[in-house]
Parts: structure tokens; C-alpha cells; sequence
């Protein structure tokens, strides 16, 4: 892909905002002061690329000299006049070889201000300039260290807002959340560690777009809508962030009777990072520093592109409000990256090995569609660029939407319950959302940058993050899924939701929720029982779901186990009050396993070991080698996990032998057959659930001729 490259310039001078365009050739902008008047101006300039991006607002001061009958001539400095702090007493100082010589010597130590104007060769003086100094007097002892402590500032000569931030390296980070975009006037003054204080200095900042709230009635900077350059007849506008500032996020309110119509608009995003720890998060600091859009009027764009600053080497999972052609994606030169989509039906028919299928050019991504991307990049950035163009059709607007949105489900039919119609659907809206404004119940399964964890629609508050993709499953007796637009909203912070869940409020009741978790020294991965008489042992898609999981998972992984199907959330009776755990160790090592809440009375039984382990008096403590470990705990809620002798897990079932019985459950029927050791056989049926009645003894079971020996106590 070409690199970008500045093609022009926008520019106004002065407070007149009046904007006038101009190319750039050759490393060279030229303005047209022709309407100005003689003296000092300053310039107000953006540069626009070759991709049509349009840059902050940034100034510059200058003289303007008209062109009369005669040549322009040059001018050169002759001498400074000059005078300090508040006494108006000019002076003068020769100005030689680029420098003036200044009589500081009636002064006291400390801080003071000199006020100057250039004297020309035509006896022309310029306006006065400011610039602060110390003044440090020769006695006999040294010169003496002053240090900044401190400095307080206000903006816009409004010196009843002051502030006060700490001075440290060089350093004063100064507090602009409540400022709106735009240029403004700072005031400031250094305080020192001995209590002096600057004269006011002052400084023209760019304040970078942070909460913007458009209506057609609010004043926005030093104009209105209608006359601001940003908003003049279909400007172009740049959603963006500082990466530097968790404080500058690019919140974008347009009211509702608004109308805003643009001629491009860009939206950009930091999307991945990890920190220290080499932990991949999806939340704070390190991970997403969203720009984010609540439209509640009338928006319309001539074009619309999204930016995604996504994390080398690192899957992220996203989606698009609108069409966009592959050949579009605009990469960065020596960027190489992957795109894929889920194919619901692959995992339909099991085959879990072809679930994602790779994106070439000539093909699209489509709107609300979920899709997976992974980036490097020949050079040693840590993350790259990737620009979406819509396509122009009826769906480039969708970004602007103001309306509930719905996105429609496909059905994959399935031998299994499980692994029916799974869906990667998208966020629709260019901000955050809360999913308890969905229109289904059930749960969702998201990527967290490690791995995959499973949130219930009942039982969670999951934000979902602008662009981001999740999986849902298809309920038999819905085609669609509806984005409330009630649920969007500037931040990720759960906020109260009213009548949200009320659909769901006759479910919440008699249930026990336990969340289970597997750590290691950096990460720790979750699975969630839920304990409801209203519940069945099978797999019920409203309330269950089951473990996603990578072919080669990178970090510890937990699951409880039932009838061969492995849960992230397994909501179930009570029944004989024991759950089955098969988990993956992702290096050898120690783990840790706990329960969130209420360990009274949960008792674990390892299968490898042998221990039983109360979890009243804390976690569990184990080491495991690299893989999988099927059935490896028997958690027991009613404490009789000592009467465990056996657990075997099959690939579609498991068998136990507990409490002088043998039982097994698989996912589909099975020729069973149970022998005694001197050969008679006891049982011998085609069956997926059961129980035999068994005294205290070794057996043989034979599960479609595999056999193992089982001991019951």
C-alpha cells in the first residue's frame, strides 16, 4: 500500500474562522494574506493527507507586509526596547550579530518578566513580547538552586477555575477533561521550593476532541455549528484519542434534532496491548482507549472509514456497521495480516477443525457479521494501523444509526444441542453497549485476548466494546437478535439498568450461582455452575454454554463435564450435588483452585491424587504436568466427596463409581457391558444414562469394546 502523503491545507487567521483552502507542493504551503492589514496575525492551519484526514488545529504568529510601489526591502533588526515586571521604564539595548545585551543589575533575585519590541532599520516597532527569567545575583556565596515546585493555571482568563499540578522531571501534567476541543488560552505560574512566584505567563494550547456534545441549539467553542470551520457545509470530521491520556477518549453527543452532515468521517481506535506481566486484558490502561459515537439526530456522511490499532501476533475479534471490500483495507507498508470468519455450520456437523475460513480479495466483510484479524509487521512496532472503507451502498450510514438494531441468526442444525446454530454477530454501534438490552436470553461468548469466557445474558452486566464480536446461539424460536439502542453508552461502566432484564426476572429465582476458577502465577480462566431445581442435567441453550476453546490453548483452562459435554456455564439440579472438572494445564507447574462466594460445605476430590480438599479452609493447591487432565476433580457440594473411588472421562462421557454404584453418561447411546472378575457379566445394554447397584469390589467395564477396571468402595 502507497504511504500517506499531505496533499493540501486548510486555513483561517486570525478570530475571523473564515476558512480558506490551499495545495502543497514541493515541502511548500503559500496562504493569501492579500485582505490583511499590516502587523502581527496569527494563522489557524490543518493539513489534509493524501487520504483526506484532516489534522488537529494548530497556530502560528507572523507579519504581514504590504507591497506598495516599491520592491519589497529588508528589513533588519537595529536595536530592543525593553522593560520589566509591572514599572514601564523603556530602555534600550543594541542588537548585534543576533544578540542584545539587557542591564539587569537594579533587579532582585527571583523571578521577573522582561517586556520587549524589535526595533527596525525603519524605525518600525513591533508589538510587545513577554518572557519570564530568574534573576540570580553574584555575592559571595554561590548562586543559589531554585527549583520548581509547583504551578497553578487557569484557562481563558478565568481565573476563578485555578488549578494546581505538581512540577516533577520537567513535567506538569495539566487536568483538560472539563475544557471543550478546541484553541484556547492558558495561564500559568511557577511556583518555587522557597515560595516565589512567577508573573502570569500565558500560552495558546490545542485542546483535542474529548466530550463533544452537538445540538442545535449549544454553542460550541467560540461559534455555533452553523459558522465553525469544523462543522461548515459537509466538513470532514476525525473521531480520534491521544494515546498518552486516558483522559482524551473522543466522546462524540449529537442531540436529537440535530442535523450534521459531513463530507468524511473517520472513526479510530486503539485496540490491543498487554502489559507487564506479558497478560493479555481487554480492559484498562493498556488495552482500549475507545473513541465512541452516540447519535441521536440526523448524521449523514459522504464517506465513512473506521481505524482499528490493533496488537501484532494477537487475534482480535470485531465487526463493522457497514460493508467494506477487502481489497479496501488500507495496511501499512510491511504489515502482513489474516482475516477470517466463523462457519457455523462447520461446527454444526463437528467438524471443529474447519470452523474458520480464511478472506481473500474479491471478498467483503459485511455489516454486523463478526470476523477475527491478526497482524505483524516486519519492523519492531507492537501495533499497526488498519484503515475500513465503507462500501457505497445503502449500509454506509449505518454508523449513524439512531434506531433499535437487528441482526439476523442463522440455523445450523445439529446432532448435538450444543454445538447448534452458533452465530459471531458484532456490536452495531460506534460505542460501548450493554447487553442486558438485548433481546434474547441465553449467553454470550466473547474473546478476552487469551482465550474464550462464556457471560449469561441472566446472570452478568457484560459491556460490550465498540466493534466488538461475540458469539450467540440461535434459539429455535427466533431468526433475529435486537440491539436496543437504550444499551449504548459512552464508557464501559455497568450502569443501572431500568426494565433491562424484567423478561428475565421469574428465572432469577432459587438459584444458586458458584464461579469456579483455575489460576496459575499470571492467569486465570472461570466456569460457572448454577444450581436450579428448574434446571435439567442436558444441555438447555437459555442457560447453558459450552467451552470454547483454541486447538492448542496458550493459558489454564476449566470445565465441568456432564454427559460428555464440556460447560462454561453448566445450570443444573442439584441432583447427587456432584460436578466433574476436566481442565488443561497450559505448562507444568502449580495451580490453584477456587470458588468465588460460599465454600461451605464444597468439598474436591482429586482423581490424579487422590486428596480431597475442603474449600472452607481455602484453595486448592495441585500440580499438573502440560495437557489436559480429564476428570480431574470431583467437586461435591454436600461434602461427601470422600466417598468417591473412581472417575473416568471418555470423549463423550464419563463414568463414576461413588456410594456403591456405578454410573455413566454419554452424549449418544453406547453398548455397555460390566463383568465381575471371574467373568459374569452383570450388565450388558445400549444405553446413554444409567446406574448400576454394586457391592464393594474391582469390576470390568466395557464401553463399545474399551475397557477399564473400576473399583467400588
Amino acid at each position: 500500500m502507497s504511504s500517506y502523503s499531505i496533499t493540501g491545507c486548510r486555513y483561517w487567521f486570525d478570530s475571523s474562522y473564515q476558512v480558506q483552502q490551499t495545495s502543497y507542493a514541493k515541502g511548500k504551503i503559500t496562504f493569501d494574506v492579500s485582505a490583511l492589514e499590516d502587523g502581527f496575525h496569527t494563522v489557524h492551519y490543518q493539513v489534509v493527507d493524501s487520504k483526506g484526514e484532516v489534522s488537529p488545529a494548530r497556530t502560528a504568529p507572523f507579519f504581514r507586509v504590504k507591497a506598495t510601489e516599491e520592491p519589497f526591502k529588508d528589513y533588519t533588526v537595529e536595536s530592543i526596547r525593553y522593560w520589566f515586571d509591572n514599572e514601564y521604564a523603556p530602555r534600550n539595548a543594541a542588537y548585534t550579530a543576533g544578540t542584545s545585551v539587557i542591564d539587569v543589575s537594579a533587579l532582585e533575585d527571583g523571578f521577573h518578566t522582561v517586556h520587549y519590541q524589535v526595533v527596525d532599520s525603519k524605525g518600525e516597532v513591533s508589538p510587545a513580547r513577554t518572557a519570564p527569567f530568574f534573576r540570580l545575583k553574584a555575592t559571595e556565596e554561590p548562586f543559589k538552586d531554585y527549583t520548581v515546585e509547583s504551578v497553578r493555571y487557569w484557562f481563558d482568563n478565568d481565573a476563578t477555575t485555578t488549578l494546581s499540578a505538581a512540577y516533577e522531571d520537567g513535567i506538569t501534567i495539566l487536568d483538560l477533561s472539563s475544557m471543550p476541543e478546541g484553541v484556547h488560552t492558558l495561564c500559568y505560574q511557577v511556583i518555587t521550593n522557597d515560595g516565589q512566584v512567577s508573573p502570569v505567563r500565558s500560552a495558546s494550547i490545542d485542546r483535542w476532541i474529548y466530550d463533544i456534545y452537538i445540538s442545535h441549539d449549544t454553542e460550541y467553542t467560540d461559534s455555533t455549528i452553523s459558522s465553525d470551520p469544523l462543522f461548515a457545509s459537509r466538513p470532514d470530521l476525525k473521531l480520534h484519542f491521544l494515546p498518552n491520556s486516558t483522559d482524551i477518549r473522543g466522546h462524540l453527543t449529537v442531540d436529537e434534532g440535530t442535523t450534521l452532515s459531513l463530507g468524511k468521517y473517520v472513526h479510530t481506535a486503539n485496540w490491543g496491548s498487554k502489559n507487564d506481566a506479558n497478560k493479555y486484558t481487554k480492559t484498562g490502561l493498556d488495552y482500549y482507549h475507545p473513541t465512541t459515537l452516540l447519535n441521536n439526530g440526523f448524521m449523514r456522511a459522504d464517506s465513512v472509514l473506521v481505524k482499528l490499532n490493533l496488537y501484532r501476533d494477537r487475534w482480535h475479534f470485531f465487526s463493522l456497521p457497514f460493508n467494506t471490500n477487502i481489497e479496501d483495507i488500507n495496511v501499512p507498508k510491511g504489515t502482513y495480516w489474516a482475516l477470517r470468519r466463523y462457519d457455523g455450520e462447520a461446527r454444526a456437523t463437528g467438524l471443529m477443525d474447519e470452523t474458520w475460513q480464511n478472506l481473500h480479495n474479491g471478498d467483503q466483510i459485511e455489516a454486523g457479521k463478526g470476523y477475527i484479524i491478526q497482524m505483524t509487521n516486519e519492523s519492531d512496532e507492537q501495533t499497526s494501523w488498519l484503515t475500513f472503507k465503507s462500501i457505497n451502498d445503502t449500509k454506509k450510514n449505518n454508523i449513524f444509526t439512531t434506531e433499535d438494531v437487528t441482526t439476523s441468526l442463522q440455523e445450523h442444525q445439529a446432532e448435538f444441542a450444543h454445538n447448534r446454530s452458533w452465530n459471531l454477530v458484532g456490536n452495531p454501534y460506534p460505542c460501548f453497549y450493554d447487553t442486558r438490552h438485548l433481546s434474547l436470553a441465553g449467553n454470550i461468548i466473547v474473546w478476552n485476548g487469551n482465550g474464550y469466557r462464556a457471560y449469561s445474558l441472566t446472570d452478568d452486566n457484560y459491556v460490550l466494546m465498540p466493534f466488538e464480536a461475540f458469539f450467540i446461539q440461535k434459539p429455535l424460536n427466533a431468526d433475529v437478535i435486537t440491539f436496543n439502542q437504550g444499551g449504548r453508552q459512552h464508557t464501559n461502566e455497568v450502569l443501572q439498568a431500568q426494565n433491562s432484564r424484567g423478561l428475565f426476572a421469574g428465572v432469577l429465582q432459587n438459584r444458586r450461582i458458584l464461579n469456579f476458577m483455575l489460576s496459575d502465577e499470571a492467569y486465570t480462566d472461570h466456569s460457572r455452575v448454577v444450581i436450579s431445581e428448574h434446571s435439567s442435567l442436558g444441555y438447555e441453550y437459555d442457560k447453558d454454554a459450552p467451552k470454547f476453546m483454541e486447538a492448542t490453548p496458550q493459558t489454564p483452562q476449566l470445565f465441568s463435564v456432564e454427559s460428555g459435554v464440556q460447560y462454561a456455564i453448566n445450570e443444573r439440579p442439584m441432583s447427587d450435588g456432584q460436578i466433574l472438572f476436566s481442565l488443561f494445564a497450559s505448562t507444568d507447574g502449580e495451580y490453584r483452585f477456587s470458588v468465588e462466594g460460599d465454600a461451605n460445605n464444597i468439598s474436591v476430590f482429586d482423581s490424579e491424587t487422590g486428596s480431597v480438599w475442603l474449600l472452607a479452609d481455602g484453595d486448592y493447591v495441585f500440580n499438573a504436568t502440560k495437557g489436559f487432565h480429564r476428570a480431574r476433580l470431583l467437586v461435591s457440594l454436600n461434602g461427601e466427596a470422600t466417598a468417591i473411588a473412581q472417575v473416568s472421562a471418555l470423549d463423550d462421557g464419563e463414568i463414576k463409581a461413588a456410594h456403591g454404584q456405578l454410573s455413566f453418561n454419554f452424549m449418544r447411546d453406547k453398548h455397555v457391558k460390566v463383568f465381575s472378575l471371574d467373568g459374569r457379566t452383570l450388565f450388558n445394554k445400549v444405553v446413554n444414562q444409567g446406574n448400576i447397584s454394586l457391592s464393594h469390589g474391582v469390576y470390568i467395564v466395557d464401553v463399545e469394546g474399551k475397557t477399564m477396571k473400576i473399583m467400588i468402595k
